[in-house]
């Protein structure tokens, strides 16, 4: 397929088909569970939250294979971490991180509606869901957005800018949550400067793991409160305080990549010890 925009197209409807149909798959063995557990309701609530989390682990891997066999994703290249220079790394980790922090109370105080919250609070309590939610999910998101869609556009020649906000775009959008969609959006920008400096998904899906495992702990450390729960009134600081916050947080976000930006991030024949 000649034509890299329809490919990213098609790796779109491929991966929104593949969480579809994980989902009717739910819906589907739930019912049965259901209809010979004698009516008992209880049984098919437990195994709800199990069947879900397996359902998005296996669409996700089965959207991965399907586009490593577009050749839009590159595997085991994509995932290999020999290439990776560790020490600049760290460096857009921070930065990451520091985004992240930015655009998650920048999200708090926009106060969108969050139409999974109930939906993440059970697989956060489930094995197969943390499984999901926390590394599964994240690779198989990272090898996407940032190596097919991303990847795709740049190896064809199309300038990064354009492919980080594509892939960003995308990543926001496939998110179907209004609580989810800026935030994920801006993390996809963020994510996308780390791929082009890597060349791989090692990175980016490292930072990817991190986000969601820690939102993971604080829905099961916190329980029915973690959906109240703001890092501004927390910290006890005023609406004017948190949005400064979050401003000099995002200057410093961007100064980070810009440092991250000039260093060499991947090993090259230098790097290799003589024999």
């Amino acid at each position: 397929m000649k034509n890299v925009y329809l490919k990213v197209v098609l790796a779109l409807v491929i991966f929104l088909v593949m969480q579809g149909l994980g989902g009717l798959l739910v819906v589907v063995v739930s019912g049965v569970i259901n209809h010979y557990s004698a009516g008992e309701m209880a049984n098919g609530a437990q195994a709800s939250p199990t069947l879900l989390a397996l359902a998005v682990i296996i669409s996700g891997l089965l959207s991965c294979l399907i586009l490593w066999g577009m050749k839009m994703i590159r595997l085991p290249k994509a995932l290999d971490c020999s290439v990776v220079r560790w020490c600049p790394a760290l460096l857009g980790i921070l930065a990451a991180v520091v985004g992240i922090f930015s655009t998650d109370m920048a999200s708090e105080m926009l106060n969108l509606p969050d139409m999974m919250e109930d939906v993440f609070m059970d697989l956060a309590k489930n094995v197969w869901g943390i499984l999901g939610i926390a590394i599964v999910g994240p690779i198989v998101e990272e090898l996407v957005f940032r190596e097919g869609i991303q990847g795709s556009l740049e190896r064809s020649g199309k300038p990064f800018w354009l492919a980080a906000v594509v892939s960003a775009l995308c990543f926001g959008l496939i998110h179907l949550n209004p609580a989810q969609v800026p935030f994920a959006f801006v993390m996809g920008l963020i994510l996308s400067v780390i791929y082009h400096k890597t060349g791989n998904a090692v990175v980016t899906s490292i930072i990817h793991i991190l986000n969601n495992s820690i939102a993971v702990l604080q829905m099961n450390l916190l329980g029915e409160k973690a959906a109240d729960f703001k890092m501004g009134e927390w910290m006890g600081l005023t609406p004017v305080c948190e949005w400064a916050l979050v401003a000099v947080l995002a200057v410093l976000c961007v100064y980070i990549l810009y440092r991250y930006w000039q260093l060499e991030t991947v090993k090259t024949k230098n790097d290799e010890v003589p024999e």
